[in-house]
């Protein structure tokens, strides 16, 4: 296993605490991703408003992030070590399905694998989410991250459903957010962002409820390598 630090869902208390987490060793077709920014939604606050700490299930929020790969499995030939990356809230489906062979994975008839609350397909771990330093992903639910996005504004650009339009929330598949990447590095659009060290991360959340806030929040995960 490996082993990297990030901020845990700290049962009834309702907040994050730093602490050192466990990713898998990097399967054939995976990469390790080293992130950089995570951007802060209103999903988490209820993920961390709602978990009990009950259950043994860990929970470490964080679905839409930039990154730049680490490592690479023996298999990944899309990717090499350094290259710029972001990724969504899907991070694997059955990959059988008629919606998964069209790239909708979105509408997985098994259910997506979601980056964080979700169930590893092969293992049965729960998948920890974006708020940490590494995630180890597939390489086929990373997309790269095109030239001239700052990567900090990108971090909360996962806002596509099916084929929806650009203004909605959720996820699509994977052809739909690599395309809506690359439209918004063309035509120059990001998020308006308060970007925040990772350390502020309840103070993000506790705003964030208040709705005392005017741009997306995003978290710069760069302290956590100390």
């Amino acid at each position: 296993m490996r082993t990297t630090t990030g901020w845990q869902a700290d049962g009834p208390t309702a907040t994050l605490r730093r602490t050192s987490l466990r990713r898998r060793d990097l399967r054939p077709d995976d990469l390790a991703i080293r992130v950089d920014y995570c951007g802060v939604c209103h999903t988490d606050l209820h993920a961390v408003r709602s978990h009990d700490g009950e259950g043994g299930r860990p929970l470490v929020p964080g679905h839409e992030f930039t990154g730049v790969v680490a490592e690479t499995g023996p298999a990944v030939t899309r990717f090499s070590v350094g290259d710029p990356v972001a990724v969504g809230n899907i991070v694997d489906s059955c990959g059988e399905c008629s919606m998964c062979r069209v790239g909708r994975e979105n509408f997985c008839h098994a259910f997506p694998t979601l980056t964080y609350g979700g169930v590893d397909r092969h293992d049965g771990s729960t998948t920890l989410g974006g708020y940490s330093r590494e995630y180890v992903v597939r390489d086929r639910f990373a997309h790269p991250l095109p030239a001239g996005l700052d990567p900090a504004a990108a971090a909360p650009l996962d806002l596509l459903v099916g084929r929806k339009k650009l203004s909605s929330a959720g996820s699509g598949g994977r052809p739909a957010t690599t395309a809506m990447l690359d439209f918004c590095a063309e035509h120059g659009i990001t998020a308006d962002i308060e970007l925040l060290p990772s350390a502020r991360v309840n103070e993000a959340l506790e705003r964030l409820g208040r709705n005392d806030v005017r741009y997306r929040f995003v978290l710069d995960m760069s302290d956590l390598a100390a």
